[in-house]
């Protein structure tokens, strides 16, 4: 789908994220020539953007009770479509 398009990815350091099949992968000739990859540094949850994310919508609904959770999930998501997220300042 994506072949012919770069891509950049944001990773953590898990372990499989790091695994032989996927350094395989990786390299200028290889199938996954066109990703760019961004590693994070290891134990370093405030520099990924996925967290900041999860913060926000888990903020939003905490200690909150609704009829459905239909509901929940719209003020879940309510709340993190009405921030914009500047991982600028975290340097990434």
């Amino acid at each position: 789908m994506y072949k012919n398009k770069k891509l950049c990815i944001v990773w953590d350091n898990a372990r499989w994220h790091r695994s032989k099949e996927l350094r395989a992968l990786l390299g200028k000739t290889k199938e996954f020539s066109h990703i760019r990859f961004i590693w994070l540094p290891p134990y370093a949850p405030e520099k990924n953007p996925q967290e900041h994310v999860w913060k926000i919508g888990k903020d939003a609904v905490k200690n909150t009770v609704t009829k459905t959770f239909d509901d929940l999930k719209k003020i879940f998501e309510d709340s993190i479509c009405s921030k914009k997220f500047d991982y600028k300042t975290l340097g990434i």
